[in-house]
Order: structure tokens, then sequence, then C-alpha cells
């Protein structure tokens, strides 16, 4: 078995224990206690040394386009990114939106959700120079809504976005398994990013497979601490990665406790091989009605469902367009093809209640009502149960390894969270909510009827309450209450 299937199934819930008890293997870290408020890690990296600084504009540009428009593969006419743009970029897929006052200090939303709101992510900008921003290796600060510069700039090229990822934030609360979140955050945190280029008219295109050391160095990642993730690049032409210098490193603490599996899986699949290719963005069809609604209006009303309304129903045509969006080829090195998605309708009409698969519509699969099938499968989840529907994320990791070596698992489980963000855009963009899901991975051969694994899930439904629209800037929503 490859090392990161064997990752993949030591990182697995199981139906015979609770999902926070570790399975019980040497390579799993024994008598780690999750969670523990003391040992909490910080949520934004720091610097201690005086960096120049660029402040992002307070105004974000609107560039008009409706958000159906945009999701469904449209695009705005064709510029160069300056300052602006890339604030914008940069604050609806990472910036703070919220808050809420605690008895321990404040605690932040971002525009993107993440699972147990540990936001792992660091995004760095890269660029020879662009209107309004000097050339270097810039930190993005969300707190401060600003730039620092750690770097120079690696030589001509295209700007481009690096996402990076933080193990230890979510390994404080999810242990080994955290290492599946870096990817599914940078996921969805794409799925904002590219719809934000496309209504910009900013060409983009993401890239998986590039020297890792290298542009750890570029950026400044402390190796086994954070790990270069994805690439982002503006426009056209390869962007450059080799380091003029190495950038200032910046101050992420030690974890307390180790995780060997962690950094084994990610040095492991450092390797690609096989068949890589240019995949190209399509079109969807359009949304069943028009809906005028800004990107930017839409993603400010974005926020993760705590309850759905059980006996509310959502109509066929939301279901397929959301799923048409969301299951649009992504433009990126990895090429089509590396997943399957399996829809199970609760209250969809008029497809009667069961188990389908999606290839371009609803195929048949198990029939009758799946809620507390669902319930049981999404570890006792109120929302898998009152959705209208819950989507399953799955891939045949064995052939997508094959095919693309080693790294393979990490853009199977990229695009599982691109969709999944798509899927939360569309969902707002028609009214209603979603949230990710995570479920016994024992059960999804049974649960779905299909040989496959799952990576995760997305539940889509009428919410029982709406959340507060985020700020803008700087000027984040105070939350008066929970989410």
């Amino acid at each position: 078995m490859s090392d990161s299937r064997t990752f993949h199934q030591l990182t697995s819930y199981s139906p015979e224990r609770p999902w926070y008890e570790p399975i019980d293997d040497p390579r799993i870290t024994g008598g780690f206690v999750a969670s523990d408020p003391a040992l909490r890690p910080a949520a934004f990296k720091e610097y201690d040394e005086e960096l120049p600084t660029v402040e992002l504009p307070v105004t974000l540009p609107r560039p008009g386009g409706s958000a159906a428009a945009v999701l469904s593969g449209g695009s705005g006419p064709a510029r160069v990114p300056d300052l602006g743009h890339l604030a914008r970029l940069l604050f609806r897929s990472a910036g703070v939106v919220r808050y809420r006052d605690t008895p321990d200090g404040p605690v932040r939303y971002r525009a993107v959700g993440s699972a147990g709101n540990r936001h792992p992510l660091e995004v760095y900008v890269v660029t020879a120079g662009l209107p309004g921003l000097p050339g270097g290796v810039w930190h993005h600060d969300p707190l401060g809504h600003r730039l620092r510069r750690v770097g120079p700039a690696p030589g001509d090229g295209p700007t481009f976005l690096v996402l990076t990822g933080v193990p230890w934030r979510s390994a404080w609360r999810y242990a080994e398994r955290s290492w599946r979140h870096l990817w599914w955050d940078s996921g969805t945190v794409l799925s904002h990013l590219l719809a934000l280029a496309a209504d910009a008219g900013i060409p983009a295109r993401v890239r998986l497979r590039f020297p890792d050391r290298l542009v750890g160095e570029l950026v400044g990642a402390a190796e086994d601490r954070e790990y270069p993730l994805v690439l982002l690049v503006l426009g056209a032409g390869e962007p450059a990665l080799r380091p003029a210098r190495p950038a200032v490193p910046g101050r992420l603490p030690a974890a307390p406790a180790e995780f060997p599996l962690i950094g084994a899986t990610h040095r492991a699949t450092e390797a690609a091989s096989g068949l890589w290719l240019t995949g190209r963005a399509e079109v969807a069809p359009g949304p069943p009605w028009a809906s005028w609604d800004s990107l930017d209006e839409v993603i400010a009303r974005r926020g993760s469902a705590r309850r759905f309304d059980p006996d509310a129903s959502l109509p066929a045509s939301q279901l397929r367009w959301a799923m048409a969006v969301a299951t649009r080829p992504v433009p990126w090195d990895a090429g089509p093809g590396l997943l399957t998605h399996h829809v199970v309708a609760h209250a969809v009409e008029p497809v009667d209640p069961g188990v389908y698969r999606w290839d371009g519509d609803l195929l048949p699969g198990t029939d009758g009502d799946q809620r507390e099938a669902a319930h049981r499968f999404c570890l006792g989840s109120d929302l898998a149960r009152d959705a209208a529907y819950l989507v399953v994320h799955c891939a045949d990791l064995a052939a997508t390894v094959d095919r693309l070596g080693e790294r393979g698992y990490r853009a199977a489980n990229v695009e599982a969270g691109i969709v999944k963000g798509r899927l939360h855009l569309a969902a707002h963009t028609l009214g209603h909510s979603a949230s990710g899901m995570v479920f016994n991975d024992e059960l999804v051969p049974a649960f779905l009827r299909a040989d496959t694994t799952g990576l995760l899930a997305t539940v889509a439904g009428v919410p029982t309450h709406r959340a507060a629209p985020g700020g803008t800037p700087l000027d984040p929503t105070r939350l008066r209450r929970r989410l």
C-alpha cells in the first residue's frame, strides 16, 4: 500500500470507536490530549523584526458581475491585477470578516470557513511588481489587512499566491488527521480565489506540482512547521520560484507534541510522477432563475449552517445547478477526473429520496429515505439528517496515486475542498446554506453502494437562522451570540 493510502487508513474514522479516539497503532502519537486550552496555538504568523509594509486598500473594487454568472464559468473583461484587486482577492478569501468577544479574548472568523475555526493557512504574494505594489515576496497579514515584505522578488514572471499550511494549528484539535484539513482548507480558499479572479477578469490557474523545498525557502516556511501547499498563478507565463535569497521566516511556535506521521507523509507525497495534465475551465449551465447578487454580497453572507429545517425542501433545478457549478473542471495541472460524487437526496422536489451518483445529472442508486443512515454515517450530525441533500466527494486513491504519484493524494483532497467551497457559494447564491461534513470512513462502501474512498462531504439545505453578514476590511462584524 502506498504511503498516502496508509496515512488515509490510519486517520480514518470507524464506527467501532468514537471519532476523538485515535487508532491503536505505534505510528499514531499516543497520550495527546486534543483541544487543551493551555496549548492553543496562535492564529496568525508573527514577525519579530520590522519589515517594509504596504497597507491594502480598504475600499475594494466591485467588478459588477453576478455571482451566478461567475460560478457558472463567466468572467469579466481581461485586466492586469493591481493592488486593489489583490486586496479583494485576499480579503474575500482569507480576511477576518467577523469576531466574537469571549472571556479569553476575541475569536475571529475568516471569509472562508475552516473546521473547528482552526484556519491553518498562510498566504503569500510573490510579484515582480504590479501597480501599487513593488516587487518582492509579501506575507498577507489578515488581521491588519496589509502586506509585509519578507523577501526579494525571485525574478520576472507573473504574480502568484502561495498558500502554506501550519499543521499544529489544526493538529491541536485533530491530531494526525489534521494534515487532511490543510488540503481541504486550501481547496476551499481556492474556490473563492478562482471565482474572484474570474469576476475581475484576471486569468488564474492552480499549480500543485512544484519543488516543495524551493518554494518553502522562497516564502520563509519553516520545515515541519509550515508546508507550501498550492500556488495560484495570476496571468500567463511560468512563475519564478528560485529565491534570490531566503525569506525572513517569521515566528511559528513549535508544537508541544510530535506527530511523526504528518511529517513522514508530507515528505512521501512530495514526489510527483505519471501524467500531469493542464486542466481547462468549462462553462456550466446558468442558474434556474436570474440572480443579480454580486459575488462580494454572496461571500459576505456566507457562513456554515448550524441547523437546517428538516421540513423544508429544495427544487431539483437548484441541486442540479449547484452540482454543475461545483464539479466544473479546475484550471490546474492535475487534470480532470480525480473525484466522483454521490448525492444523498432527502428533500429535493420532485426527486425520490435515495442515493444517486452524479455524472452531469443524477444517476439512480439506492432508493428510500436515508436520513437516519446519513445521521449515523456523519458521526451523529443532525445537519446530515435534516439537510435537503448530502454530497459525498470520493476518489479511487489507488488509481490516482498510480496516475500522479503520491502527490496525487494531495490533489484529490484539494479538489474535494474546491468542490465543497463551490457548493457553499452556490448555496448562498440560491438563498440557502451549506456546511462541510466528515463521516465514518469505513461505512462509505456500504452507505453509497460503491467501491470508493470518501474524502469529504457537503450538506445543503434551508437554515433555521442566518449568520450576520461579514464586515469590511479592518471593520469585521461583531457577533453578539454564537454562530
